[in-house]
C-alpha cells in the first residue's frame, strides 16, 4: 500500500523539476553571456557574424515562448512538452553560435570564454537530459526527429570538445567536468533516500495515528478498497476477510480517575499489544478512533480455523484478555478487552464497504460488552451482514 501511494507522490514531486523552469534559467543565461561577450567579439569583425546569428536565435526563442503562452491556437496545436523542446533545441543552437567563435586558429581568444568553452559537454548534458526522460512515444514525427537531432548533435559536440581538452592536456577542466557529469549519479542516489523520507513522512501524516503510532482509520479504509480490488481476482487463494471489532473496557472512568495524560499512555500500550498480536496472526492493526481498534486481514477457511484455536484468541473467546495496567474503576481491576469478530465472505466484500463490513464484528462486540466485557465473541461464516440469531 505505502508504495501505491508513493507513486502518487512521486508524480507529485517529478512536476517540481519542471522541464520549463529548466529551459527558462537557461535561456537567460544565454542572454547574458550574448550581452557580455558581444563588446568583445565586436573587436574582431571576422567573427561577428556568429553571436548576431545567436542574438536572433535567442530573440526567436523569446517570441516563440511568448507566442505559446499567449496566442490560444498555439496552446491547442502544441503540447508542452514539444514546445519544450524546440526551446531546447533554440537554446542548443545559440550555446553553439556564441561560443564557437572562441575556439580555433582565428578564434577571438578571451581566457573567460575559452573555459566556458570547456564546460559546454556539461552544459548540454543539463539542459538535454529533460527531454531524454520522455519515453519513445512521446516525440513522433518531426519531434521525434528533433529530439533525436539534438541528443546526437549534443553528444557528438560534447565529444569532440572532450577529445580538444584532452590533447591540449586541460587536465582541469576534464576533472571538473567528470566531476560534475559524474555527480547527478550520486545527487539521484540522494535524491532518492530524501524522496524515500518523503514518502514515508507525507504517509505517516495521512494514513498513521500520531498518539499510537499505528495505522488509523483513513489507512483501514484504504486497506479495504484493496482488498475489494483482489476479491475480483478469483486467482487469489483466499476464502473471506477476517475483521476484530477491539474495544477496551470502561476506557472513559480510567481517563476520569487517571487523567488524559494516563489515559494516552493506556492507548498506545494497548495499540502496541494489539500489533503485536495482529503479526502474529498475520492480520493488520488499525486504530479506528478514541479506545476503538480494528484487526484485519484476508484467510482462507483452514487459516480462519487456526487461528480461531489460537492460545491467545482461545483464551479471549473464554472471557480472558487483559493488560497489566491497572484499573481500579473497572471490576476486573486491570485494563481489559471487548471484542466481536466476523469473517466475511467474498460476496459482501463485493458488495459493501468497509463500513459496513465491520458492522457485524461490532456487533458481536456488543455482545461481548452485554456478557460481562473482557471477551471475544466470534460470530460464524455469513453471506449477510445481519447476525444470525
Amino acid at each position: 500500500m505505502l508504495q501505491k501511494k508513493s507513486d502518487k507522490i512521486n508524480d507529485f514531486i517529478k512536476q517540481a523539476a519542471s522541464i520549463h523552469v529548466l529551459n527558462t534559467v537557461y535561456f537567460l543565461g544565454l542572454v547574458v553571456v550574448a550581452l557580455f561577450s558581444y563588446p568583445i567579439i565586436s573587436t574582431n569583425q571576422s567573427n561577428i557574424l556568429s553571436p548576431t546569428v545567436a542574438g536572433y536565435v535567442l530573440l526567436l526563442t523569446f517570441l516563440f515562448k511568448v507566442a505559446i503562452q499567449n496566442i490560444p491556437y498555439l496552446l491547442k496545436q502544441i503540447e508542452d512538452h514539444k514546445a519544450e523542446l524546440v526551446v531546447t533545441t533554440l537554446n542548443v543552437v545559440a550555446t553553439y553560435l556564441l561560443l564557437s567563435p572562441f575556439v580555433g586558429e582565428n578564434s577571438t581568444q578571451n581566457d573567460f570564454f575559452v573555459f566556458l568553452q570547456s564546460f559546454v559537454p556539461t552544459l548540454m548534458f543539463i539542459l538535454i537530459t529533460p527531454i531524454s526522460w520522455k519515453n519513445a512515444n512521446s516525440y513522433l514525427g518531426f519531434y521525434g526527429f528533433l529530439q533525436w537531432a539534438v541528443i546526437i548533435g549534443v553528444i557528438a559536440w560534447s565529444g569532440l570538445i572532450i577529445i580538444s581538452l584532452f590533447e591540449s592536456n586541460a587536465w582541469f577542466s576534464l576533472a571538473s567536468n567528470t566531476i560534475v557529469l559524474v555527480s547527478p549519479f550520486f545527487l539521484s542516489m540522494i535524491r532518492k533516500k530524501q524522496m524515500e523520507r518523503l514518502r514515508v513522512s507525507i504517509y505517516e501524516e495521512i494514513y498513521q495515528d500520531p498518539l499510537t503510532e499505528i495505522p488509523n482509520r483513513k489507512c483501514f479504509y484504504e486497506h479495504y478498497d484493496e482488498v475489494r480490488e483482489i476479491n475480483k481476482k478469483s486467482s487469489e487463494n483466499f476464502d473471506g476477510y477476517v475483521v476484530f471489532f477491539v474495544d477496551i473496557d470502561y476506557f472513559k472512568l480510567f481517563n476520569d480517575s487517571y487523567g488524559h495524560k494516563k489515559g494516552d499512555e493506556c492507548l498506545k500500550e494497548v495499540a502496541q499489544y494489539l500489533k503485536s498480536l495482529a503479526q502474529s496472526l498475520g492480520l493488520s492493526c488499525f486504530r479506528y478512533g478514541g479506545e476503538e481498534f480494528i484487526l484485519a486481514g484476508l484467510k482462507t477457511n483452514k487459516e480462519w480455523e487456526e487461528l480461531q484455536n489460537n492460545e491467545v484468541i482461545a483464551n479471549w473467546t473464554n472471557g480472558d484478555m487483559s493488560l497489566p495496567i491497572k484499573h481500579e474503576r473497572s471490576p476486573l481491576g486491570v485494563v481489559t478487552l471487548s471484542a466481536g469478530a466476523s469473517f466475511v465472505v467474498p460476496s459482501v466484500i463485493y458488495e459493501n464497504n468497509a463500513g459496513a463490513v465491520t458492522k457485524l464484528a461490532d456487533q458481536y462486540l456488543y455482545k461481548s460488552k452485554k456478557s460481562g466485557r473482557s471477551k471475544l465473541t466470534i460470530a460464524g461464516t455469513y453471506s449477510i451482514l445481519e447476525p444470525q440469531a
